[in-house]
């Protein structure tokens, strides 16, 4: 599994670069019609000869760790956007021919064999991510939001019924607006917590040994950068958004721009509110 995630973790260096996936082109080979001419008979009787038939290649089944998900099947599934890949098995067709026991015909027009089907042998490939187009609405009366985001720092975070919205537009002050990745859930943890928020001239530090927020919690992002369930490092953001599939609930090495939270409750032990420096 080690081995399987390091590998993914190679491909996810390109992955985190923002911008629109792109296609594998379908390649397919293409079969040429085969020609095949009878010999012309000198009068003796011809023998008959039968061709045997091809045994179709059995397809291998799969095993019990192949069907299940998992950490491995969730990281397959981030970067296929949960598409299953089919493939296309070439059948051998048996042929036989045979010749009666009469002479020959003195002439014979040669024959032509139909071309093979131009799908027997072609694997499908298999094409890249497609960008997650989901949108999300913004609730009436939702607050103008800073034009620059807080951003919210912690070790680990775990988030109960986390899912993903869609890509929102929250609104500014002045009439503009902001794309962010929307979130919803039952509850989140960060330990410890720490938020930078800009303004006055210098941050405002807001920080705690641990801070829960819970009870109909929304959650506004441009940025989403952590260790995905601890171990692969992925950024989402508008351009970029998390797959159309199940997210999972534990992150380390957290760092969000925070631009808007809601939350029914918040509770933060040993919480401090200070500028830096």
């Amino acid at each position: 599994m080690l081995m399987a995630i390091v590998a993914t973790a190679a491909v996810v260096g390109a992955a985190n670069h923002t911008g629109a996936a792109y296609a594998a082109p379908t390649t397919c080979g293409s079969a040429a019609p085969a020609k095949s001419a009878s010999a012309t008979a000198t009068g003796a009787p011809a023998t008959e000869t039968t061709t045997p038939a091809a045994s179709p290649t059995p397809t291998p089944t799969p095993t019990a760790e192949e069907k299940s998900g998992g950490l491995l099947g969730w990281l397959g599934n981030l970067f296929n956007g949960g598409a299953k890949t089919e493939e296309q098995t070439a059948q051998a067709t048996p042929e036989a021919s045979a010749t009666t026991g009469a002479p020959a015909q003195t002439t014979s027009a040669p024959a032509t064999k139909p071309a093979a089907s131009h799908s027997a042998g072609c694997a499908t490939a298999t094409a890249s991510p497609t960008p997650n187009n989901k949108k999300a609405q913004v609730a009436a009366g939702q607050p103008f939001v800073a034009k620059q985001p807080s951003i919210l720092k912690a070790d680990v975070m775990t988030m109960e019924g986390l899912t993903y919205d869609g890509v929102a537009e929250l609104p500014h002050k002045d009439g503009t607006t902001v794309k962010v990745l929307a979130f919803t859930m039952k509850n989140s943890v960060s330990t410890p917590f720490e938020l930078d928020t800009p303004g006055a001239g210098t941050l405002l530090l807001t920080k705690s040994s641990k801070l829960t927020v819970e009870g109909d919690v929304k959650f506004y992002t441009t940025s989403f950068s952590a260790n995905v369930l601890g171990l692969l490092p992925l950024t989402f953001t508008p351009s970029f958004p998390p797959p159309a599939i199940p997210l999972p609930g534990f992150y380390t090495a957290c760092t969000i721009e925070l631009v808007y939270v809601q939350s029914n409750v918040l509770t933060a032990p040993n919480m401090t509110i200070a500028y830096a420096g």
